[in-house]
């Protein structure tokens, strides 16, 4: 019975012998692991910190790029303001026939309308001046210009 008794706490003793190596075997690789972790950590670490300074190295040019990018966005808006413009300028300088005369450097302008109430058309038309900036641009050119008033005849 004391055999038997001796043979079975060997065995436990035996056992947790084994559990305890396999314990401190487990341990050992686990630090290595800990220690390629705490490698690997250390890189990127230190990655990290020259990243950083590169992206420090480049914040000027970014915030010049970003102010580029404000100015071209302020300026397209001025281009599409000045289209606008353009085309409303065209719109009202753009008579319905104008007749050059080369040689005597005249050109003459002509209005096509129905008349109404023939003296308000008349009227509203001397306040107006409708192609008064058409007719300076002639005149800078050379030109005499004769504007061909509705009802009236030059």
């Amino acid at each position: 019975m004391f055999s038997k008794m001796a043979t079975y706490l060997t065995g436990e003793l035996t056992a947790t012998s084994e559990d305890y190596k396999l314990l401190e075997n487990m341990n050992k690789l686990t630090s290595l692991k800990y220690l390629e972790m705490k490698d690997i950590a250390i890189n990127i670490s230190r990655n990290l910190k020259d990243l950083n300074q590169k992206y420090a190295a480049l914040q000027p040019y970014l915030e010049q790029i970003n102010l580029i990018e404000e100015q071209v966005a302020a300026l397209e808006q001025a281009a599409y303001k000045l289209d606008a413009y353009s085309k409303r300028l065209e719109s009202q300088m753009h008579p319905d026939i104008l007749i050059t005369y080369e040689e005597a450097k005249k050109i003459l302008i002509v209005n096509v309308a129905i008349p109404f109430k023939h003296q308000a058309f008349n009227d509203s038309w001397d306040h107006k001046q409708k192609y008064t900036p058409l007719t300076n641009i002639l005149r800078g050119c050379s030109y005499d210009e004769m504007v061909n008033r509705p009802g009236r005849s030059s």
